[in-house]
């Protein structure tokens, strides 16, 4: 090719950049706002929390984004929901959303902390390569945004950014081939699950939530109120309307006859209860609340504190064959738990319910239940040794859900194994191939984000109708958020 011919294909590259831009823009701020527009219209000042974390820092976006992936993966053009390798039959049960930090530590009903997945907000049946490309993509994002103090370390880590990946896959496809329940309750090679694990058993011995969450009024536990730590003054525990804490006992009731080995009705007697805001980032704009109950017996060292959260629809919604997997929002919730624990009672106060109309799902509000996070991405939990352990771990993990044999999904577990072993080599490096590419693409989303929240406003265009404000009753059930900090 000559210099002119090379030029002007160069010139066209960068208009063909330049047009697909706003284009892409607009495509991703459809997706994000026509999946939160109830929220968004309802409950504005939650959605611009939501979208003032997201813009904060590349991880939190891609957190916040499933609707963005959800277009992608069904764009053929985008490439993140091709594969040579498709499975077909039942599918399989899927987070939804296994990113590196919806894994972390829970305690079982026999007091073992484990490591496994702990976020079922988008849980239901998906194509395996969804669940596969949405961990391997966060796990690529996590070598490009760690070690934010040290550039050697993390040019180190971007440059292993394919070995990591691979690493996912082959555990992924070890997982699904042995199908073995095994517990992770330690991997002594992954310095970033070691340190979990220390941190863990620390706070579990001193129940740490107990004086970090609450405070003794004459001998009677009550929860904080206000802002608790002064590096993150959105989050706060709020006062709930009277009548909100008398519909608890109900909704605990409820909740109780959901949990596989069910307490005693006087353990879930209610001691206090408030509400919580600002915490997640997909999650921001949903209804949370924080209740102390009584626990085994009436002294106060046993209390026990429970988080109830919105559950909402998963967005499955193309995939899942005629009829249901699910009867509702919280069975769909609460089985998926059970097929992705290594044992049903991973987190034995796990359950769901209703209160005041809204389905919640409830779990154990505990310091021992330490999740994985990117900025802990540093020195030796920032290696690539680290990396790829921790890679190989969480692969592992996913294709353990995958080949769960429940409900359908040992159908699944076959055709995933078959798909795989026609050219494992090819598998891996598709996985690569994507989950890097598409990284980028997240990248790339996250500074179109920003610029769209600056040019649309905090509820990126969104117009406000008085039509759509709550009742009065409802407003005082979601309370107000603080007023989000600036985010450049």
């Amino acid at each position: 090719m000559n210099a002119r011919a090379v030029l002007v294909a160069c010139v066209a590259t960068l208009l063909s950049c330049a047009d697909a831009t706003p284009a892409r823009e607009a495509t991703l701020i459809a997706a994000i706002t026509d999946a939160d527009e109830t929220h968004i219209r309802a409950r504005p000042g939650f959605s611009a929390g939501k979208y003032a974390r997201m813009a904060r820092d590349a991880y939190s976006f891609f957190r916040g984004s499933v609707p963005v992936y959800r277009g992608d993966f069904r764009d053929p053009s985008i490439g993140v929901g091709v594969t040579r390798f498709p499975a077909e039959g039942p599918l399989p049960p899927g987070l939804g959303d296994p990113h590196l930090e919806n894994f972390g530590l829970l305690e079982g009903g026999d007091g073992v902390l484990a490591l496994e997945p702990n976020d079922f907000d988008a849980a239901d049946r998906y194509p395996y390569h969804w669940d596969l490309r949405r961990l391997t993509t966060s796990l690529v994002l996590a070598c490009r945004l760690g070690n934010v103090e040290d550039a050697t370390a993390r040019a180190a880590l971007v440059a292993s950014e394919q070995d990591v990946v691979r690493a996912t896959v082959e555990g992924y496809a070890e997982g699904i081939a042995s199908a073995a329940r095994t517990r992770v309750v330690g991997v002594d090679d992954a310095p970033l699950v070691v340190d979990l694990f220390r941190r863990g058993r620390r706070d579990q011995l001193a129940r740490a939530e107990l004086s970090g969450l609450t405070t003794l009024v004459d001998g009677q536990r009550r929860l904080r109120r206000g802002v608790l730590d002064s590096a993150d003054p959105e989050e706060a525990l709020q006062e709930l309307p009277i009548h909100s804490v008398a519909a608890l006992p109900g909704a605990l009731m409820r909740y109780r006859a959901t949990l596989l080995i069910a307490p005693e009705p006087a353990f879930f007697q209610v001691l206090d209860a408030v509400r919580q805001v600002g915490s997640g980032v997909a999650s921001w704009p949903r209804v949370r609340v924080l209740v102390v109950v009584r626990g085994a017996t009436d002294s106060p060292e046993d209390d026990v504190v429970l988080e109830l959260k919105e559950a909402l629809d998963s967005g499955a919604d193309g995939w899942l064959p005629p009829g249901s997997y699910a009867d509702d929002l919280q069975d769909r919730i609460l089985r998926t738990t059970r097929e992705a624990w290594a044992v049903p009672d991973a987190d034995p106060f796990w359950g769901v319910t209703t209160w005041l109309g809204f389905p919640m799902q409830v779990r154990r509000e505990s310091e021992a239940h330490k999740t994985l996070r990117v900025e802990r991405i540093e020195g030796d939990e920032g290696n690539t040794a680290a990396m790829l352990a921790l890679a190989r771990t969480l692969g592992a993990l996913l294709g353990r859900m995958h080949a769960t044999p429940t409900l359908g999904a040992e159908s699944a577990r076959a055709a995933i194994a078959v798909a795989i072993t026609r050219d494992p080599a090819g598998f891996v490096d598709d996985e690569v191939s994507v989950a890097v590419r598409y990284a980028s693409r997240v990248l790339d989303d996250y500074a179109l984000f920003r610029h769209a929240l600056r040019e649309r406003g905090a509820t990126l265009g969104v117009p406000a109708d008085e039509r759509d404000r709550p009742s009065a009753d409802l407003r005082a059930v979601l309370g107000e958020p603080e007023p989000v900090q600036p985010w450049e």
